[in-house]
């Protein structure tokens, strides 16, 4: 046999829909495995810190105590997740987290088969076994690091991961549901609120509307279960220590001496601000140092979008019209829309004020996509470019490490947030990728 008719065997032994389910379980089966592994280990030894403030705060919230007391001031969310986790606290500590586990677990599959069918309904391809498993397979075993701190640390992003899905399901359909499902996102993470801007721009303001009356609804309610006065305590709490995210120690600060909300130069804090606030602090400079590199990244990252469209025939901003009908195959829209709601994803995280290394959980829908365009390859496609895009994050996480020493030689990669440029630079190429996808017919988009 020769080389080629060798790589031809090969070649159509992967793509046989029976050996890609088959590959998928066995990826699906062995990350799911380790995942569960590692976090009997964690909780045979001790649960996580973050995960003690939270039970400690929803316990207090529950008995009339002091939440944020009870929580040694690690306690800095709005009081929605201590209203929520109200029922857990009537487990033991350790068992409730075990509780927490597979909640997450099973949300995160749901949002990950839930993103499936709307990647399938926008962008009008097949649903199929056969692709839909190594799309869930795949990108877990990816992000395997990033998902494996979310549950072995028990961790909320998981739920802004629901809510994000949720809302882009909804988007155009069901205004109500999509405007109640940022509107609890909001009031995990104030993250969430990027999606705001967003919707106003491409004028969903039904959906703006039902954000601004979820934020007040999610925010209002834990009263319900903790009181009102400590819901106030929560929510003002909350809301004042986003200042110290701003703040900026003194670098040798030892991470035991500070309870509350980290600083925006913290170094673990991979995102692109973090980066420009170190180099901000390290040479003494003005305050203009970080707006001027952040918006400077911003520029160039708009720049490259605008390019791709213009290059694709897609306006930037017009064409976006709310409607509920995405049926007809020739129009470009409905996976334009998918693209820009990952892009507010990653705006949210990697160029906001922290990001850490599990917070790229949240990034599971754009490595599925990337996956989800591999497998819709035809000869010159993108093919290459979208393995390149997938690559970028796994090189910044292997340069930074997971969570690296603060002595070791490895924080300069954190320092210079290479995790964080590598999402950046998977998007944007995922942007060109998609865009020139997009445009070809669509007989030759399907599997």
């Amino acid at each position: 046999m020769t080389r080629t008719e060798t790589f031809d065997a090969v070649k159509r032994w992967l793509v046989n829909p029976r050996w890609r389910v088959a590959i998928a379980l066995c990826i699906l089966g062995l990350t799911l495995t380790w995942f569960t592994l590692r976090v009997a280990d964690r909780f045979n030894e001790d649960v996580y810190i973050d995960w003690k403030a939270f039970y400690n705060a929803a316990h207090a919230a529950r008995v009339g105590g002091d939440p944020i007391a009870a929580s040694s001031n690690w306690y800095i969310y709005p009081p929605l997740l201590a209203g929520a986790l109200n029922p857990l606290t009537h487990l033991a500590i350790t068992p409730a987290a075990w509780v927490w586990y597979g909640l997450a677990l099973a949300t995160t599959l749901a949002c990950m088969t839930l993103f499936y069918l709307v990647l399938c309904k926008r962008l009008n391809l097949p649903v199929r076994w056969s692709t839909f498993l190594p799309l869930l397979a795949w990108p877990l075993l990816l992000q395997a690091n990033s998902v494996r701190w979310q549950f072995e640390q028990s961790q909320t992003d998981w739920l802004l991961l629901a809510c994000f899905v949720v809302a882009l399901a909804a988007l155009d359909r069901v205004p109500w549901v999509c405007g109640l499902a940022l509107g609890f996102a909001a009031n995990i993470k104030y993250t969430a609120l990027v999606a705001l801007p967003d919707l106003l721009i491409r004028r969903r303001f039904k959906e703006a509307a039902w954000s601004a009356v979820g934020c007040a609804l999610f925010a209002f309610l834990p009263a319900l279960v903790m009181g009102w006065q400590t819901n106030q305590h929560l929510l003002s709490a909350s809301l004042s220590r986003l200042a110290d995210i701003g703040r900026q120690p003194e670098s040798n600060r030892s991470d035991a001496e500070f309870r509350g909300m980290f600083s925006i130069v913290w170094w673990k804090s991979v995102s692109i601000p973090s980066f420009a606030a170190r180099v901000q602090r390290d040479l003494d400079a003005g305050k203009w140092v970080l707006p001027a590199i952040v918006g400077t990244v911003a520029a160039g990252c708009v720049l490259v979008a605008w390019r791709a469209y213009r290059r694709a025939g897609v306006n930037v901003l017009a064409g976006r019209s709310p409607r509920a009908d995405w049926s007809d195959p020739r129009d470009l829209m409905p996976g334009v829309l998918v693209l820009e709601w990952l892009g507010v994803i990653l705006v949210g995280f990697d160029l906001g004020p922290q990001m850490t290394p599990r917070h790229t959980f949240v990034f599971l829908p754009i490595t599925m996509t990337c996956c989800a365009l591999i497998a819709c390859h035809r000869p010159g496609g993108p093919m290459v470019r979208l393995i390149v895009a997938l690559i970028l994050p796994l090189i910044g996480s292997a340069l930074g490490g997971m969570w690296p020493s603060r002595d070791s030689l490895q924080q300069w990669p954190n320092y210079f947030s290479t995790l964080g440029w590598g999402w950046l630079g998977c998007y944007l190429i995922l942007v060109g990728a998609m865009l020139r996808w997009l445009t070809r017919p669509p007989a030759d988009r399907a599997t």
